[in-house]
């Protein structure tokens, strides 16, 4: 949200409250340095799965078009008017500071950006069209009897083995797949937070002198493989939550300059779920709310975080500020005493 008093060289090209904002160019960080030492204070994570569904979500509000909406304006910058409608409703006062409802509708993109985690957060190519592509991809393969032995993070030039087509698969069918709702739809990373490794089965005297057949060889060894993939995606997967989380209070500091207070991040998180419902319907599943209020709740808090500890630091500038300007002026009366006498 960018204050209409606000200077037009000192916004971001899309606008004050674009959670896409970033500063810096360093966009490496994430695969060189390791957080998964750091503690996350504040709400649980959101989980893989919750984070696909949010991926979902989204490709199918930019697809989804009502009769009443403008042949002008895309599907995606409705769902941005219908979450400043809701804003204003939750707080009139907020009207009257932002003048150009049209333009802050299309910075929900910056927005949309870091609750999907797209790629372009990280500088990274692809998309999240990309994305629920290969995730769609994981679901078949597993429905099929394949198990996924990867999470690729490429597109579909980059992958050949992503198909063209998603099996004309219901946004529903998707969400209900991604959260485990059907049965054998769920693709191993998303059996837990914390990936379950069995221990070794006590050995049977008994059996001891059969040697295991060539058919079970390969399933033993498969199973081992298995859970060190999931091992590795769920530390990958909290590595990249750490990282959002320092990424998020930096967001936050950049809003201070837009005069946004912590307390408009509360209104922002009903205001988008009003847009959600109204937007998707009948398609906006019980599983759809929950991972957008958890993304939301983790995205906010630490944004609010990012933001006080500006505020504190502001603060602590014009108290300096404050007081040199007082030495100053204590100083001239004194000389000017010293000129008299």
């Amino acid at each position: 949200m960018t204050p209409h008093n606000q200077e037009d060289k000192r916004l971001p090209p899309k606008g004050g409250f674009d959670f896409g904002t970033r500063r810096g160019s360093n966009t490496s960080s994430h695969s060189k340095k390791s957080y998964l030492d750091k503690p996350m204070p504040g709400p649980p994570a959101p989980t893989m799965q919750q984070i696909e569904v949010v991926r979902y979500t989204w490709e199918r509000i930019c697809e989804r078009r009502h009769p009443h909406d403008d042949a002008s304006v895309s599907a995606a910058h409705a769902f941005g008017l219908c979450f400043y409608e809701a804003l204003f409703l939750l707080e009139p006062a907020l009207k009257s500071r932002f003048a150009n409802v049209l333009q802050q509708a299309r910075a929900m993109a910056g927005i949309v950006a870091f609750l999907t985690r797209s790629p372009s957060v990280k500088g990274l190519a692809g998309s999240i069209r990309d994305i629920n592509a290969i995730n769609k991809k994981q679901h078949r393969l597993f429905r099929k009897g394949g198990v996924p032995m990867r999470r690729s993070s490429g597109t579909k030039d980059d992958d050949p083995d992503i198909a063209d087509d998603d099996d004309n698969e219901s946004f529903v069918s998707l969400v209900q797949s991604a959260c485990g709702k059907k049965r054998n739809t769920v693709c191993p990373f998303h059996a837990a937070a914390t990936p379950p490794i069995d221990p070794p089965a006590p050995a049977d005297p008994q059996q001891q002198h059969i040697v295991p057949t060539q058919r079970s060889q390969p399933l033993v060894l498969k199973k081992h493989v298995d859970a060190d993939v999931l091992l590795k995606q769920h530390q990958e997967h909290e590595e990249e939550n750490l990282w959002y989380a320092d990424k998020l209070q930096e967001l936050g500091a950049t809003h201070v300059d837009y005069d946004v207070q912590p307390q408009h991040l509360d209104l922002a998180g009903p205001a988008l779920l009003s847009a959600l419902r109204r937007r998707l319907q009948e398609e906006c599943l019980p599983e759809v709310e929950d991972a957008w209020d958890q993304v939301l709740m983790f995205s906010c808090h630490y944004m609010k975080l990012g933001m006080q500890s500006q505020y504190a630091k502001k603060m602590r500038k014009d108290y300096r500020m404050s007081a040199m300007s007082t030495d100053s002026l204590e100083l001239g009366e004194t000389r000017g005493q010293c000129a008299i006498q």
